[in-house]
């Protein structure tokens, strides 16, 4: 039994070294409340937006991910070319693990992202590039986010130097 267990391990992490894929069934409800363990592997081969990027596993299947917590501005709103860009400098071209945490509407597994040692939500709050999207952020960390969002508001860091800067949520429903 031993020799069994040490060999899938010796073999799972050789799956993770060589950047294939690795899928495990979600432990979780789709409310958001806790993250799975879930983990997809690939290299970034494509950021649509500040919280949507597309990554190429090992098989060459691609799988697009939306940022677990936070919403970034659409491309027609004032910082969405710029909370693209941000997003780009922290993952284009980088092999990185996910931690799935659902699957969205539109097929987007809706995950945390974790690239040299950072937490990419939390970078992307610092830099004032996206909200807290308050309605599906449920972990407990989302409370040091809120703080992250807070401060980048009143340093007017990033989007928060509009004073009329607008939630993406919001302008979605304007603009249907």
């Amino acid at each position: 039994m031993l020799k069994k267990l040490l060999t899938g391990t010796v073999v799972l992490i050789s799956a993770i070294i060589a950047g294939v894929s690795v899928h495990k069934q979600p432990t979780t409800s789709p409310d958001y409340a806790t993250p799975t363990t879930q983990v997809i592997t690939g290299k970034v081969i494509r950021v649509a937006d500040g919280d949507t990027l597309t990554i190429l596993d090992a098989s060459n299947r691609q799988t697009k991910i939306r940022l677990y917590g936070v919403d970034a501005p659409e491309s027609a709103q004032d910082f969405g070319n710029k909370s693209r860009e941000k997003l780009a400098s922290l993952v284009a071209g980088k092999n990185i693990a996910v931690t799935v945490v659902d699957v969205d509407q539109y097929g987007r597994s809706v995950s945390r992202i974790n690239v040299d040692g950072k937490e990419v939500a939390e970078e992307m709050l610092q830099a004032g590039m996206v909200w807290l999207y308050t309605s599906y952020c449920q972990i407990p960390e989302c409370k040091y986010w809120k703080t992250l969002e807070t401060r980048a508001r009143k340093a007017k860091v990033g989007l928060w130097a509009n004073p009329s800067a607008q939630k993406p949520w919001k302008w979605r429903q304007a603009h249907r």
